[in-house]
């Protein structure tokens, strides 16, 4: 899924994808026998695709190998036991009514570092809210062939050896009924005259699902749950792959890759990193406040608590400085860069159209209390920290 070349994934959950748009991404599972294998194009328009690992951790945290972009929020991943997930953008839908426990953090990192199995899946589901999914859904498999959709009020299984999803609601259409998605039905298709899971029609279904123009497949894999490997592949061109052992790249401790320095260069991909690089560098030049007092940029960093939305509260977003600009982390996780556009407010923008305008709110003492990030009709407020 692209969601938005991702403001972390607590905010992805609110903003990731504006409400116009859908970008076209696919991913599908197909069991036979003791072979369980996995699908996924990620689609997008950021050219800053990273592949890095968790380690397990004191507490029993499983390590995972996830997949992604330069913020370090993932859009996929497969953990050491072999549970897989990867999130999908769906049309807006207004927001549902908040139920279960409200978790202070990534939901779907907390569930592939715990669990593994999807019935492990479903259980913690139960638990926690998911009314923030308003915009994307979730597809999860186990290295036993188990899977399921995850939309915010609705679990779908598998049914038959396999399942596909792409950018619509299963629950709405079954069987991609009632909704024109070409992915879906070539993917179904093929899959429907498989009789085995093999690494062929896998990467032929991959490339007959692939998107170009604006949002292009940056990346695809097809994940080997059984054996714990990982095939990937640069930018939809499926004649190069790189292949990770999840045990082995986990033995090298935490680590980040940039994607595109394991493949070859090709035209394609550099030019369509160019210029979105180019795109984006202009715009931060062309909003950027020169007169702005870089000395006072000290005074706006520390730990604010958010309060508001609901779905949101106890999320800590931390502000750091550099030279000229601010960077805004959110639960400890990747930065995502503020750049003054007036004397007293920051953008922060990205790849796809992310554009957020972001305020700091000073007390009567002139000290700042809250910040406030807004954008695409949504609002986050979050209070200084004493």
């Amino acid at each position: 899924m692209r969601l938005l070349d991702s403001f972390l994934i607590l905010l992805i959950m609110l903003v990731a994808l504006p409400a116009t748009r859908t970008e076209a991404c696919t991913a599908f599972l197909m069991k036979s026998g003791n072979k369980v294998l996995v699908g996924n194009n990620e689609d997008g328009s950021n050219p800053e695709t990273r592949i890095w690992t968790v380690p397990s951790g004191s507490k029993g945290t499983f390590g995972r190998v996830c997949f992604g972009f330069n913020d370090l929020s993932a859009q996929g991943a497969v953990n050491e036991k072999g549970l897989w997930f990867d999130a999908f953008g769906l049309p807006s839908e207004p927001t549902y009514p908040v139920r279960g426990e409200i978790y202070p953090g990534d939901l779907q990192d907390l569930i592939m570092a715990e669990c593994t199995t999807v019935n492990d899946v479903i259980a913690m589901l139960k638990k926690y809210n998911r009314s923030q999914m308003t915009r994307y859904q979730w597809m999860f498999s186990d290295r036993e062939g188990n899977s399921i959709i995850v939309e915010a009020d609705t679990i779908i299984q598998r049914q038959g050896n396999f399942q596909v999803v792409t950018n619509f609601r299963n629950s709405k259409h079954p069987a991609g009924k009632g909704y024109e998605c070409d992915r879906y039905q070539t993917a179904t298709k093929l899959l429907g005259n498989c009789k085995e899971a093999n690494l062929q029609t896998m990467r032929k279904i991959l490339s007959d699902t692939h998107s170009e123009g604006q949002d292009v497949t940056l990346y695809s894999y097809i994940a080997d749950l059984t054996n714990g490997l990982i095939y990937v592949y640069h930018f939809h061109n499926f004649e190069n792959v790189a292949v990770l052992d999840i045990r082995r790249e986990l033995a090298k401790g935490s680590q980040v890759y940039k994607l595109a320095d394991l493949f070859p260069t090709t035209v394609a991909a550099e030019t369509f990193a160019y210029w979105a690089r180019k795109t984006l560098t202009d715009l931060k030049k062309s909003r950027f406040f020169t007169g702005f007092d870089f000395k006072s940029l000290a005074g706006y960093c520390g730990d604010y608590l958010i309060s508001e939305p609901d779905i949101m509260l106890r999320q800590l977003i931390t502000i750091t400085k550099s030279d000229t600009t601010l960077n805004l982390h959110l639960n400890g996780g990747g930065s995502y860069e503020l750049i003054p556009d007036s004397p007293k407010s920051f953008s922060m923008l990205g790849y796809g159209g992310l554009d957020f305008k972001c305020t700091f709110n000073e007390a009567s003492n002139l000290a700042t209390e809250e910040i406030s990030v807004e954008g695409g009709g949504l609002s986050i407020k979050a209070k200084r920290m004493k």
